[in-house]
């Protein structure tokens, strides 16, 4: 940061009062946050917004950037997402984090990785058979597939084609659409309890005047 900003903030800070010009910093980069967010997808409810990159003031008078931000949506097609390096002025988004959770109507058991990870494996009852489920997910013109990638049953692989087609069937969920101004590729595949959780990443992307 260079000695201008750093004694406008101080300057700032002196005027106002910490507290107070720390607020109005947090408000400012949330409202750029919110522009940004109902540019990329118009309509979707926001439900909170969490702008990082402590103290504020610095943050706003320093770069015109907000380092990373955690927004909660409330659309069908996401839960959260999170925007890393929102430029300000150009509404640039260096890399856009989506996470969908996709309803699964058959429950499932997650399968974990370690204490409090799951994989993209989950267990569940098909035709009075244990069955462990293992799932993959593709994007194509904008909208989200999950599909059953494998499926072990009594110790042997089925995957792919070779799958019973009522077992397909029932453990495909629904396509999701995705806004179709965001170009997103998979990061990850997570079997939870209520729902499968895929993680989607774009980079680069344009939100317009951010403000």
């Amino acid at each position: 940061m260079s000695r201008t900003f750093a004694a406008g903030a101080v300057a700032l800070t002196l005027l106002v009062g910490a507290p107070i010009a720390e607020s109005f910093a947090e408000s400012r980069l949330t409202d750029s946050v919110h522009t940004a967010v109902a540019q990329l997808v118009p309509g979707t409810g926001i439900n909170r917004i969490e702008p990082r990159g402590r103290p504020y003031i610095l943050s706003l008078l320093g770069g015109h950037e907000v380092s990373t931000a955690y927004v909660d949506l409330d659309d069908p097609a996401a839960s959260r997402m999170i925007l890393q390096r929102l430029n300000r002025d150009t509404g640039k988004v260096n890399s856009l984090l989506w996470f969908s959770d996709v309803k699964q109507s058959t429950p499932l058991q997650p399968v974990p990785l370690a204490e409090g990870v799951n994989s993209s494996s989950g267990t569940t009852t098909l035709d009075g058979e244990t069955v462990t489920v293992t799932y993959t997910a593709t994007v194509t013109g904008h909208t989200l597939h999950v599909r059953p990638k494998r499926v072990v049953r009594s110790g042997k692989r089925v995957a792919g084609e070779s799958i019973p087609a009522q077992w397909r069937t029932s453990l495909t969920p629904a396509p999701m659409p995705l806004p179709k101004t965001i170009d997103f590729g998979v990061r990850t595949v997570t079997v939870d309890a209520d729902d499968i959780t895929v993680e989607l990443r774009a980079e680069n992307v344009d939100a317009g005047q951010a403000g």
